[in-house]
C-alpha cells in the first residue's frame, strides 16, 4: 500500500473516500489491510474500484465477473424503495456482501452486490457512478 491507516489518522483525516480505478480488488492486499485498519474507527465510504476494497476489508470476497459492466446504461434496483435506476459503470469484479451490512442497490442483470450500508459503522459504498445525494449522505454521517 502506498498509504497506512497510522498515516491516513496522524494526516487528522475526520473520514476516508476510496475513488475508482482499474484492478482486480483482491490483487491489492496490502492496501485491503490498511482500509480494515481504518474501518475499524473512521468514516468511509468508495465508489467502484473502492466498493470492491471496503467489502474485502469487511469480509466479502470478489469476483471476476464473466461480462463485465461497461457502459451508462446497467439498470440498479434501490433495496429499501424497490424503485431503478440506470447507472454508469465500468468494472469487471464483483463482491459478496459482507456481515452486518444492510446491500442498498443490486444490479437487475445480474444480481450483483452494487452498494451497501453497514449496519453499526459509517460506512457506506455503490459500485457504480455516484450522484450528488450519495456524497451528501456520506459528509452528513462525517458530521
Amino acid at each position: 500500500a502506498s498509504f497506512t491507516a497510522e498515516q491516513v489518522k496522524a494526516a487528522g483525516a475526520e473520514a476516508v473516500f476510496l475513488s475508482s480505478g482499474p484492478g482486480d480488488p483482491a490483487a491489492l492486499k496490502d492496501v485491503v489491510a490498511e482500509v480494515a485498519k481504518l474501518a475499524e474507527t473512521m468514516p468511509m465510504a468508495g465508489v467502484g474500484l473502492g466498493h470492491q476494497l471496503i467489502a474485502l476489508a469487511l469480509g466479502a470476497t470478489a469476483s471476476r465477473m464473466k461480462a463485465g459492466h461497461h457502459g451508462a446504461n446497467y439498470p440498479s434496483r434501490k433495496t429499501a424503495t424497490g424503485n431503478v435506476i440506470i447507472t454508469t459503470q465500468s468494472c469487471g469484479f464483483t463482491v459478496t456482501a459482507p456481515a452486518d451490512v444492510d446491500v442498498t442497490f443490486v444490479g437487475l442483470n445480474d444480481d450483483t452486490v452494487e452498494g451497501f450500508r453497514h449496519q453499526t459503522k459509517p460506512i457506506t459504498t455503490l459500485q457504480f457512478e455516484a450522484c450528488p445525494k450519495f456524497y451528501a449522505e456520506f459528509a452528513a454521517m462525517v458530521k
